[in-house]
C-alpha cells in the first residue's frame, strides 16, 4: 500500500483490532506501520463478518482515520499561504464531503490563476479559457484544466463559474480532479520557476569571467 503520510509504497503484515458490532455489522480498525516514516496508517472498516477473524470479507466501507484524508503530495512551500491553506483543507475534507472539497479547490484554482497567471478577472470559466487560449501551459496540464469545466458540468451548474466556492453537487472524481489540477499548477507556476532560479544562480556563481584579450 502507499503510506498516507509520506506516500512511499510498502508491504507489511496488516494488523486488525475488532471494536464491536452494531446494526451496521462489524467495526474493525486496520493498522499498517510504514517502514519509511515509522507512522501508523489506520483505517476504520465496516464488514459484514461477525468478528475480526472474518475480515476482510464483505467490506462495506474503509475510511482512513490516521492520517485523515487522502494521501496526496504535501503542498509545496513556494505556494502562497492562503492558497496552500485552501489546498490542505480541500484534501482534508475530501473523504467526508466531496462537495465541500470541490468548492474549496475551485476557489483555490481561481486564486492561483489570478495570483500567478494574472488572468483578467471574470468568472472561473472565462479565466480558465483565457489561460488555455494563451498556449503557455504544457499540453497535459491544459487538458486537465479543460476537464475541470467538462467533468464539473459547469453548463448545468453555472454557479461553479460565477461563485466557485459555492457548495454544489459534484460529479464522480470531480473533487479529486480539481486537486490534481492544483498539483499541476503549483508545479508549473511555483515549483519549477523557483528551481530554475536556484539552478541559474548556482551556474552563475560557478562560471568564471573570461580573461580580457591582450
Amino acid at each position: 500500500m502507499k503510506c498516507l503520510h509520506c506516500l512511499v509504497e510498502f508491504h507489511d503484515e496488516v494488523s486488525y483490532v475488532g471494536l464491536d458490532a452494531d446494526a451496521d455489522h462489524m467495526w474493525i480498525v486496520e493498522m499498517h506501520v510504514c517502514p519509511a516514516c515509522e507512522r501508523l496508517n489506520l483505517f476504520l472498516v465496516n464488514s459484514d463478518g461477525e468478528s475480526v477473524e472474518h475480515y476482510p470479507i464483505n467490506i462495506n466501507s474503509r475510511i482512513p482515520i490516521r492520517p485523515k484524508g487522502p494521501g496526496r503530495p504535501p503542498c509545496p512551500q513556494q505556494v502562497p499561504a492562503t492558497i496552500a491553506a485552501d489546498y490542505r483543507e480541500a484534501c482534508l475534507v475530501l473523504p467526508d464531503s466531496p462537495r465541500a472539497s470541490a468548492a474549496i479547490s475551485r476557489g483555490a484554482i481561481q486564486k492561483t490563476l489570478r495570483d500567478v497567471a494574472k488572468v483578467p478577472r471574470g468568472n472561473l470559466i472565462t479565466e480558465i479559457l483565457e489561460l488555455i487560449g494563451r498556449n503557455q501551459l504544457p499540453e497535459h496540464l491544459a487538458l486537465l484544466l479543460s476537464a475541470v469545466l467538462k467533468v464539473g458540468n459547469f453548463a448545468i451548474y453555472p454557479l461553479k463559474g460565477s461563485q466557485p466556492s459555492c457548495v454544489l453537487p459534484v460529479e464522480p472524481a470531480e473533487a479529486s480532479l480539481n486537486l490534481d489540477v492544483l498539483d499541476g499548477l503549483f508545479d508549473f507556476y511555483y515549483v519549477q520557476p523557483a528551481f530554475n532560479q536556484r539552478r541559474f544562480k548556482m551556474l552563475e556563481s560557478t562560471v568564471k569571467p573570461s580573461p580580457r584579450a591582450i
